[in-house]
């Protein structure tokens, strides 16, 4: 049976990242030594259907629309919150208003929070030219900025995965699949026991090892 195994049939693999690992996967046939592979879940009609619906719309809120391209102001919105009673979605009512900055399909909050301008429960009420007497020093450096776009990025953490000197690898004594440090030795069953990496040996992987 291991060897009909596949990442690609496990139930933590999601375009081509494990979610037990949080690492991405570059080579399928790791899953025949991973001691955290499980099959996929056959879901039935309904629920696959409902799932396809999630994806659509997923992909929908995520995607920048052309005229959103360039967008850079302070904005007010209103969303109606979806509730949940005794396991059944009920058609919404109640509605809160909120404002932050836009940068292209998002809105950044004063609490540093995000949200979709895309969603189908969400509505843009005002748009600022200038810069209004709520906004944050953080959202006005954010707006004052000329490349907004790679501000909003948290700045990359030294983790173990990251590194060229983090392979994957088989403990000889336990059998067992995982990660191990080239520099320290240091074997890993699991994300839990990865840590920011203090070794000056540290070295990132390329964009284009990471993206493998």
């Amino acid at each position: 049976m291991s060897e009909n195994k596949d990442c690609t049939q496990c139930c933590s693999y999601n375009n081509e990242f494990c979610k037990q690992w949080k690492t991405r996967v570059t080579d399928t046939k790791t899953a025949e030594t991973c001691n955290k592979y499980g099959m996929k879940k056959q879901l039935n009609k309904g629920l696959q259907i409902r799932q396809n619906k999630l994806n659509k719309q997923a992909k929908k809120r995520a995607e920048i629309k052309p005229e959103q391209q360039d967008i850079v102001c302070f904005v007010e919105f209103s969303e109606k919150i979806i509730e949940k009673i005794n396991g059944k979605y009920r058609r919404p009512k109640n509605v809160i208003k909120g404002h932050g900055l836009q940068i292209k399909n998002r809105i950044i909050l004063t609490n540093s929070h995000c949200k979709m301008v895309n969603r189908s429960t969400l509505k843009i009420t005002k748009r600022y030219e200038g810069i209004p007497e709520w906004a944050t020093p953080k959202l006005v450096a954010l707006y004052n900025q000329d490349n907004v776009s790679e501000t909003v990025k948290k700045p990359a953490r030294k983790r173990c995965n990251t590194c060229e000197h983090f392979v994957y690898s088989v403990d000889a004594n336990t059998k067992s699949a995982g990660y191990r440090c080239e520099i320290t030795g240091r074997f890993t069953r699991n994300y839990k026991q990865l840590v920011l990496c203090m070794a000056p040996q540290y070295k990132r992987k390329s964009k284009a090892n990471l993206d493998s």
